[in-house]
């Protein structure tokens, strides 16, 4: 279904329903012209596609779908995309992104200004910043975590390409009767982005950890065996709100969820030697914030 969802019930059925119903998420047509034009040269690196397609959702999804796909028999499920890339094959790459050209309808819709300017560039900010943080922390699949980070506010894009009348209207709850944002969200639909998010997340077959990730990105100490992942993911969310490089309206009242702090070991006063100081002065003032109000986290 690559046409736009219409739900004017906003009820959680409803919207479930419609949901699964999805088969393609919207792409940035400069994306697909950037990686049609690579993909012309018969000896494509695998490396420069892959970061290619890790600039676009829709594709990033679509292709590891696909590699995901039940069809498919592998012993794992997938979230690097170079790996991907190299089990599908260039030819199979080359048809998805045809194919998404095709159907694509972002490529004369106003929301790929939003897209690029807003929406990417936040997913791009968290995901670099917890595979950082992953990587000083010696997790153990720092890629992962980045394709989480890709991947956590997803249900956002749905909401604003798929419901565009509910994602008005919960603007207005939220700008105008001051609802938080998430609320706003399940009055208007029945639930709300992270909940959306996990659906298609599982909808794809992706790995389970991930998508823990992207429904308790705002509560991770509610996930289960992915609450270090999720605990990472809230983190670089709440740093790259907090610190202002990332303008984006749905995460205004986001609170630091202060059990991630001891998930991640970072109460130990250890902190200072496995951090690298990009990020460290940013992250002891904000445990300092949250000591002060609580008295628990330091």
């Amino acid at each position: 279904m690559n046409v736009k969802v219409k739900n004017n019930y906003g009820m959680k059925e409803k919207t479930i329903a419609l949901i699964k119903q999805i088969d393609s998420m919207p792409a940035d047509p400069e994306m697909i012209s950037e990686i049609l034009f690579l993909l012309k040269n018969p000896n494509a690196n695998f490396g420069s596609l892959a970061k290619i397609i890790q600039r676009d959702h829709g594709l990033l999804a679509k292709v590891l779908s696909i590699a995901n796909s039940k069809l498919n028999i592998i012993p794992k499920r997938i979230y690097n995309i170079e790996r991907a890339i190299i089990m599908l094959g260039l030819e199979k790459i080359k048809s998805i992104v045809a194919e998404t050209e095709k159907n694509n309808l972002l490529k004369s819709h106003d929301i790929n200004e939003w897209y690029r300017k807003y929406f990417w560039r936040h997913s791009i900010l968290v995901a670099n910043t917890a595979k950082a943080i992953a990587e000083d922390l010696d997790y153990r699949n720092p890629e992962e975590v980045f394709t989480a980070g890709l991947l956590h506010d997803i249900g956002i894009l749905v909401i604003r390409y798929f419901f565009p009348e509910e994602f008005d209207e919960l603007k207005l709850l939220v700008k105008q009767d001051g609802f938080p944002v998430q609320k706003a969200e399940e009055i208007t639909l029945g639930l709300n982005h992270s909940e959306i998010g996990k659906i298609l997340i599982d909808k794809w077959n992706l790995p389970e950890i991930i998508s823990e990730a992207v429904e308790f990105h705002h509560l991770p100490s509610s996930a289960g065996e992915g609450i270090i992942a999720s605990s990472i993911i809230h983190l670089s969310d709440f740093m790259i709100n907090g610190i202002g490089m990332s303008n984006n309206f749905w995460d205004k009242d986001l609170e630091l969820d202060g059990e991630c702090i001891s998930i991640l070991r970072l109460n130990e006063g250890e902190f200072d030697g496995r951090l690298p100081f990009v990020y460290l002065d940013v992250l002891r003032e904000i445990m300092n914030k949250e000591n002060t109000k609580s008295g628990t986290y330091l």
